[in-house]
């Protein structure tokens, strides 16, 4: 089934349900089940075009349908507002930092912060 019938097939289905079809002509009546059977195989662009052509003859059936097909979309915009963003890398490459990185590295083996070491202290005590 293409993707891009889905939220059709699943409102038409669902507007059915809701329909009382023994209300509309043998012909219609006979017409929507085809149609279903079909849209339950598979939803393909003739099915789509087929079940454009019932809504045409079918205004009541079409008012459910498109309020099916409302809610739907709703419901699939608002599962991909909730997703969120994608995660992104934040760490840029050296190339994307150019120039406008003035800061020198820091070297890792030197720390001018620290105290001296006990064995460099004890080493000048014994030479006085």
């Amino acid at each position: 089934m293409q993707a891009k019938y889905t939220i059709r097939r699943e409102a038409f289905l669902s507007a059915i349900d809701q329909f009382d079809v023994s209300t509309l002509p043998q012909e219609i009546q006979k017409e929507i089940n085809v149609l279903c059977k079909a849209l339950k195989e598979q939803a393909t662009e003739d099915t789509i075009k087929q079940l454009d052509s019932l809504l045409k003859k079918c205004e009541p059936l079409k008012k459910i349908y498109d309020a099916q097909r409302q809610n739907l979309k709703k419901q699939e915009s608002e599962q991909e507002r909730s997703k969120g963003f994608p995660v992104k890398n934040d760490n840029p490459n050296q190339e994307e930092l150019g120039s406008r990185n003035t800061n020198p590295p820091t070297p890792s083996s030197s720390n001018s912060n620290s105290p001296p070491s006990t064995s460099t202290q004890s080493t000048n005590k014994s030479t006085k």
